[in-house]
């Protein structure tokens, strides 16, 4: 019997273990995004009329400065938290809903924090000098299982006129939040920041 010689032998043992690796090892859809670098508020009236966006990119100090009338009340909402997008494209992928709002390599992963709602928090702050009120007006979409709201859809009544700063954190996974904490701005405690986002706003 005649022996195999020892480099093809080499090669038939890469060959198995390369052809042994199947595909079904990797996962067919990961989300791996460098990171949120803008987010995009929408403030409404409280009649839900005259929109007006204000956007945040990372790396800036501060966001668009938003004016307010001393008096009235207003609606804000997160409609988008914009991350870099790392796949390569093919036919499956483009079947995802989630690369349908792609803008250049940018795309709206909102939805994706909703649907992992119980594991994200939005948490507000503002200077002392601001004269608001705040409250989360969440609703389903938005509203963990145990009834916290986590904060992507807020109502703010601008009193005396005054200028300050509005905090925006997304925390993700934290051990503890409170929606109600801090006048309805928020508490948490652990998990990480995913993004923090500082807006001017003037009341006039």
């Amino acid at each position: 019997m005649k022996s195999i010689p020892y480099n093809i032998l080499s090669i038939l043992l890469i060959t198995f273990l390369f052809t042994s690796c199947s595909n079904d090892d990797i996962p067919e859809h990961i989300h791996d995004h460098e990171g949120i670098h803008e987010l995009v508020i929408e403030r409404t009236d409280l009649n839900g009329e005259n929109p007006v966006q204000y956007e945040f990119i990372a790396g800036n100090n501060l966001g668009e400065t938003i004016y307010l009338t001393s008096g009235k009340i207003y609606n804000f909402e997160i409609i988008a938290l914009n991350g870099q997008d790392n796949h390569e494209h093919n036919e499956d992928q483009e079947e995802h809903d989630d690369h349908e709002d792609h803008e250049g390599d940018e795309h709206n992963i909102l939805h994706e924090t909703l649907e992992a709602v119980e594991e994200h928090f939005f948490l507000y702050a503002k200077s002392n000098s601001l004269n608001i009120d705040f409250e989360r007006t969440d609703d389903a979409e938005s509203t963990r299982n145990d009834g916290t709201k986590i904060g992507v859809k807020t109502r703010i009544t601008a009193l005396a006129s005054s200028t300050g700063n509005l905090q925006i954190e997304l925390k993700h996974q934290p051990t503890e939040v409170n929606d109600q904490a801090n006048n309805n701005f928020g508490s948490s405690v652990g998990g990480a920041t995913d993004m923090m986002a500082l807006f001017p706003i003037v009341v006039e």
